[in-house]
């Protein structure tokens, strides 16, 4: 699609460039962000996408949420969970339909939302251990879609993901890097206009711009720094013990600035590792 190198400037003026989040996204966020309009009045706009109703359904009544009774419908989704976290579950349950059909030689969708899944995971494991982070469910969100450009990418310039793809295995260079030679512009600045697009809050579309930076030291610090660790996790096995994860975080720079625990690392892992299939299943990315 670009023959040249582009600006996050050129590419947020292509608007077909970036899709659109569904309409009943934007209707439901806005009756979420409403304290005005009732649990039952959320639940009757959601039921009229059976799709999405059942996706949000599924997800709920997972072992990942583990809620002691099974819930029947959205309005009591929304009195068990919180209109936040309905909208969390709201965003995984449609990403899967803005985003389809993109597996090829160079791209597997099913691989890419295990990562993205299993980052989310551990970033929100991680969370919820560290002392100054009280939004585990936005770091869930965040970890969820840090990799939202290199889809972007793979979608819009298939040719442009493949010399990429090739290129960073031929020269042994990172991915950032590789994008911004070919491009001009890497898939977390990418990633972020998106975001900036979808009217995301501030702290998700910073970590998902800078998760690849070691040495950030900006806005949401301690949260950027947990995304950062927990896709550097994400694409290694999980330690089989302390000692093992010890070895994992000599090769992840700057691992020690989130601040957590490596007892809390390892079990983050591993608690990934449990549920991440189940996780994909319920938000229909199982392929």
């Amino acid at each position: 699609m670009f023959r040249e190198p582009i600006s996050i400037e050129k590419l947020l003026e292509k608007g077909d460039a970036l899709p659109s989040l569904p309409e009943i996204f934007l209707k439901v966020s806005n009756q979420l962000d409403d304290d005005d309009v009732s649990s039952q009045e959320i639940g009757r706009t959601i039921t009229n996408d059976p799709a999405i109703s059942y996706k949000i359904l599924t997800m709920v009544n997972s072992a990942y949420f583990g809620l002691p009774n099974e819930v029947s419908s959205i309005s009591q989704s929304v009195s068990l969970l919180g209109r936040f976290r309905l909208k969390q579950l709201l965003i995984g349950a449609l990403l899967g339909d803005v985003f389809k059909g993109l597996d090829s030689e160079f791209f597997c969708l099913q691989n890419f939302w295990s990562h993205s899944i299993r980052t989310a995971i551990i970033a929100k494991e991680l969370a919820i251990t560290s002392d100054y982070c009280d939004e585990p469910d936005t770091i869930f969100t965040a970890g969820l879609l840090h990799d939202v450009g290199r889809l972007i990418v793979a979608a819009q310039m298939p040719e442009v993901f493949e010399k990429i793809s090739e290129r960073t295995a031929s020269k042994h260079i990172d991915t950032i890097q590789s994008e911004t030679d070919i491009i001009g512009l890497a898939h977390t600045e990418i990633g972020a206009a998106l975001m900036l697009k979808w009217g995301f809050p501030d702290l998700i579309w910073v970590c998902v711009k800078n998760h690849h930076r070691a040495d950030y030291s900006g806005p949401f610090y301690n949260a950027v720094h947990l995304i950062y660790l927990a896709n550097q996790l994400s694409q290694q096995a999980s330690p089989e013990s302390e000692n093992d994860a010890w070895g994992i975080l000599d090769d992840i720079p700057g691992w020690e600035k989130s601040g957590i625990s490596v007892k809390s690392i390892f079990m983050a892992c591993n608690t990934a590792d449990n549920r991440v299939d189940e996780v994909i299943d319920s938000l229909g990315m199982g392929g």
